[in-house]
């Protein structure tokens, strides 16, 4: 088993920003005698809806900021790009960091260019061409899955704006137990 990539301190420092940023200050819970009125009721299932909108921005928040972690080895092209871009040279990257080395070498590099022209064979040109056809589906698809949480995150505010709306112009009657 390798050895953790990050300290446990890089660790509680990453989720204590992310949490500052999406949830700077959590509601208190809903407690005793709270849960057993009919207003505790209607509150529980707003708690529902509230806890499940911060499991999803802090998922999303997760993905987001696990692409910036340095958790990748550069390879000696994507070093070289980083030295000609100006970009402190490390062995290990994130992978945002290594993809937009990657990216950047291939479309501005003269490096990658000039390989690609000396190329003994039609082979090898296709073999380029299909390496980066996977690359270019391997971002579509994570581009994919961060539009597919936004998506869940747009349909979270929609119902909170539809929950609003509801509440101002008819508000939900409260059953009395007396």
């Amino acid at each position: 088993m390798p050895p953790p990539v990050y300290a446990q301190k890089d660790i509680d420092r990453a989720n204590d920003y992310e949490t500052t940023l999406i949830q700077p200050v959590a509601p208190a819970a809903i407690r005793g005698s709270a849960i057993t009125s009919s207003e505790g009721q209607q509150a529980l299932a707003a708690r529902r809806s509230y806890n499940a909108a911060i499991s999803l921005a802090h998922a999303i928040g997760h993905d987001v900021l696990s692409w910036h972690s340095g958790t990748v080895i550069l390879t000696t092209s994507q070093k070289s790009e980083a030295q000609r871009e100006g970009i402190t040279q490390t062995d290990v990257g994130s992978l945002w960091e290594a993809t937009e080395l990657e990216v950047n070498r291939k479309y501005s590099g003269t490096d990658w260019q000039a390989d690609l022209q000396a190329m003994p064979s039609e082979k090898s040109v296709l073999i380029q061409i299909a390496m980066l056809d996977a690359q270019r589906n391997w971002l579509l698809w994570q581009q994919y899955k961060l539009q597919q949480k936004t998506a869940l995150a747009t349909a979270k505010r929609l119902a909170i704006e539809a929950d609003n709306s509801l509440g101002r112009y008819s508000p939900l009657p409260i059953p009395n137990l007396k």
